[in-house]
């Protein structure tokens, strides 16, 4: 009787640690979301950090998660920042659950794919040249790293024509 006991309590604290981890993970979102609505981009990415740390214990709130991350970056994006979009994507894009999820990856990929076209269309010394290759080898290594993931769930269609650009550059 007392091992049934034993394993129930500690179920039930399990459970407990749980449920703690999902509010904690709900209240981080809702920090997230609350400073993504008023542009403090940095701010939104600081909290990004524990909620992933949490998220193993509370997976159904992972996608919404993911969701979260990847409109910070689309809106950062959106205001001509690629660099900084781009770095808050690839900082989580090396830490689960992010780094198996094709999205999060492919679109840390496209990002250094716009980087390289930024370089490029700017080009004017030897300097530019060598950042330019630098950003295409860091697309080129995300597109790569996409092939390597399970992505039968996710329409990847939009990042095959840039890793193939990218590999006509970086290859040639």
């Amino acid at each position: 009787v007392s091992a049934h006991m034993e394993w129930f309590v500690e179920e039930q604290r399990v459970k407990g640690s749980r449920s703690l981890h999902c509010h904690h993970a709900s209240n981080l979102i809702a920090i997230v979301s609350r400073h993504l609505l008023h542009h403090e981009f940095s701010q939104a990415a600081m909290a990004m950090d524990p909620l992933a740390q949490v998220m193993d214990h509370c997976p159904e709130v992972v996608r919404k998660n993911e969701k979260y991350l990847l409109e910070m970056a689309f809106f950062i994006a959106g205001y001509d920042n690629i660099t900084e979009a781009y770095e808050v994507l690839s900082s989580h894009s090396k830490v689960d659950p992010y780094r198996s999820n094709p999205l999060i990856v492919g679109y840390c990929g496209l990002l250094a794919y716009l980087l390289w076209k930024e370089v490029e269309e700017a080009m004017e010394d030897r300097e530019s040249e060598e950042k330019s290759l630098r950003h295409a080898k860091t697309a080129l290594s995300h597109f790569e790293e996409l092939n390597q993931l399970d992505t039968r769930e996710a329409n990847i269609e939009m990042f095959v024509h840039k890793h193939a650009e990218v590999c006509m550059y970086v290859c040639i």
